[in-house]
């Protein structure tokens, strides 16, 4: 329909609003998050695995260093990001980015398992990226996807409603927003329509803190940018300093300054059956 495909547009336009270097210094939480989701894909030596919204290639790194007698391919749609990721991680034989969508991917087999960590969010065709998936997976293969889900954020959404009552921010809301945060019943139907088989599929809430005010502000300038690029450049920190002071109002920080959101991941697990039946 029209509302996907504007959020369709819309995706492909902030692939290049990403400051990878930025992001860098600013996804510690993500990071950690991947690295004890790579715990549960239990990848084999032999592996080859599909890293879907790669980012700045640590996760991606550590699938290879894990997979030594296998091959690691990790995607990103952001340009500025590939280029990040393969001056930092080219040097692992075994391991490779190419620039690519998650909705469109282009793989026919050879992959044993398919990863993705607080990426998908951003995708507005969920139905294509399983399509995707069940594509590149060899029978057989899992995927691990978590993502942000239904109600994420929402402590600091409001902040951001919030700020629509001051007139620099009114046109701030007009635009749908940029993420696709669905919930575990949704997503169940959707493996279901693709032909995969659902091992676990749930919605789980989890904290993100961050150290200080700054650590704060740095996170949502480098993930919230869809909602800056919508106000002129000079006001961009004006923008971030009403939706902190609003966030801080509901939710102080503690103490020690550090700052507590309360987020909410959809995890997916799923495997393609190894023969024609789809059932269990």
């Amino acid at each position: 329909g029209s509302a996907i495909l504007a959020a369709m547009v819309t995706a492909a336009r902030h692939a290049d609003d990403w400051n990878a270097s930025d992001y860098a210094a600013n996804s510690r939480g993500q990071e950690a998050w991947g690295r004890a989701l790579i715990a549960q894909l239990r990848v084999q030596p032999s592996d080859t695995i599909l890293d879907i919204g790669c980012g700045d290639g640590r996760l991606t790194a550590l699938l290879a260093t894990a997979a030594p007698d296998g091959r690691v391919v990790g995607i990103d749609l952001s340009p500025d990001m590939i280029r990040l990721a393969r001056e930092r991680f080219g040097n692992q034989p075994n391991l490779m980015f190419e620039t690519g969508d998650a909705a469109t991917l282009p793989f026919d087999g050879g992959f044993t398992k398919v990863f993705s960590n607080a990426t998908l969010h951003w995708v507005p065709d969920h139905a294509a990226v399983l399509d995707g998936i069940g594509r590149a997976l060899e029978p057989g293969g899992r995927c691990l996807l978590q993502m942000a889900g239904a109600g994420n954020a929402l402590e600091v959404m409001r902040a951001l409603e919030a700020c629509g009552d001051d007139v620099r921010w009114t046109e701030l809301l007009a635009e749908p927003s940029p993420w696709a945060f669905l919930d575990d019943f949704t997503y169940r139907r959707l493996i279901d329509a693709s032909g995969l088989r659902a091992l676990d599929v749930r919605l789980f809430p989890r904290d993100m803190h961050h150290e200080s005010r700054d650590a704060f502000r740095g996170w949502l300038r480098t993930t919230w940018h869809p909602y800056l690029k919508r106000v002129d450049e000079t006001l961009r920190d004006a923008l971030l300093d009403s939706i902190i002071e609003r966030y801080l109002e509901r939710w102080p920080a503690g103490p020690d300054g550090s700052i507590t959101l309360v987020m909410v991941r959809l995890q997916v697990e799923a495997e393609k059956p190894t023969g024609r039946s789809c059932q269990p």
